[in-house]
């Protein structure tokens, strides 16, 4: 089983999203022998997955934008000067 260390501002700001915290008990996540329950993890790499995939839509929507932007420019501009 493998475990990744995940930053603790991150885990809480994730949890923050969408009420995360509300089904999970109360205890000291600073402590130092505190390790993160199965279902934690889950939810936290649930929400961070779908926070990325939220990012690269979004990512990808600009990226078109920006090519059609930029192929219609070049166009116009190869237009002005050929015609």
């Amino acid at each position: 089983m493998s475990f990744y260390l995940l930053d603790t501002n991150i885990c809480i700001f994730l949890l923050n999203q969408r009420g995360g915290f509300e089904h999970i008990p109360k205890r000291d996540l600073m402590a130092p022998d505190t390790e993160p329950t199965d279902e934690e993890l889950q939810l936290v790499m649930r929400e961070a997955l779908d926070l990325a995939m939220t990012r690269k839509k979004q990512s990808d929507n600009w990226i078109k934008q920006e090519l059609k932007r930029i192929v219609t420019l070049v166009r116009n501009d190869f237009e002005n000067r050929h015609s």
